[in-house]
């Protein structure tokens, strides 16, 4: 195998720097070194051909995002979701992974982190449902468990997603994107009935999503499922009392779970 000249391979750690910031913030080093770098060409000088190839990064990353994160693009508008979300993310986050869909994974992450307005309750739990929508949606299911299995080690399906929440936004999300994103500089947006924080299961089956809200014990059983363990590992996590308030639950919840093949 041939090694790239070292001469190339500087160029293109150049070039991965200079894509990784927008135009608007570039420094006037890396302009300067532009001229050094690349060859004018008949119409452009060297600082704007390196910008042609910036912008449609730039572009094509915000149009990516505004489609992943459809709910949360419609609450900013074009302008503030380019400069309040994806600007922020991309410089922190800068994709690595080799496939464009994993883009926005890191996004409710990196907003959970960082985003810090009044409005947050519902910026940073709609960013997760927008990015679990996208993944479920592509999450192919996994052979489900079988009853004489369940004493093994239980691991939820990849279709289904688990939230804490407080308001149902699922029905906001879902009332959001009926219309245009553009139409919602005419309408009001729909309103929201805040409330404690609540747990939420979200699933696909067969393309359909459906969700529900559950109790807090019913959460963190299926959070234990999430990670990988048995039901005793999963009961565990459950405080004295909560399982004594939900012993006669136990049963329902797992038949009702298995019937909806949750487990693999």
């Amino acid at each position: 195998m041939l090694n790239a000249p070292e001469a190339l391979v500087d160029l293109q750690r150049w070039m991965g720097q200079v894509l990784k910031k927008p135009v608007h913030k570039q420094d006037e080093q890396l302009l300067k070194e532009a001229k050094e770098r690349i060859q004018p060409g008949p119409l452009l000088p060297p600082e704007k051909r390196i910008g042609i190839y910036n912008r449609q990064v730039w572009i094509r990353f915000s149009n990516l995002l505004e489609k992943e994160f459809s709910s949360v693009f419609t609450i900013f508008g074009s302008r503030a979701f380019e400069r309040t979300i994806v600007e922020p993310y991309l410089l922190e986050c800068w994709p690595l992974h080799p496939s464009i869909a994993e883009l926005g994974r890191f996004l409710p992450e990196y907003l959970d982190r960082n985003y810090l307005e009044e409005d947050r309750r519902l910026v940073v739990p709609l960013a997760a449902l927008d990015e679990a929508h996208n993944r479920l949606a592509d999450a192919s299911p996994l052979p489900a468990l079988h009853e004489e299995e369940m004493m093994k080690k239980i691991s939820l399906q990849p279709t289904v997603a688990l939230f804490e929440m407080e308001a149902d936004l699922f029905d906001f999300r879902s009332k959001l994107l009926d219309h245009p994103a553009e139409e919602w500089l005419e309408r009001d947006f729909p309103k929201i009935e805040w409330e404690d924080l609540s747990p939420y299961l979200l699933w696909n089956q067969e393309g359909v999503f459906r969700y529900e809200k559950i109790s807090w014990p019913a959460y963190r059983l299926l959070r234990s499922f999430e990670k990988g363990s048995t039901i005793e590992e999963a009961l565990h996590s459950l405080s004295d009392q909560e399982k004594a308030d939900s012993a006669e639950k136990l049963f329902g919840w797992f038949q009702n779970w298995c019937k909806r093949a949750f487990f693999s």
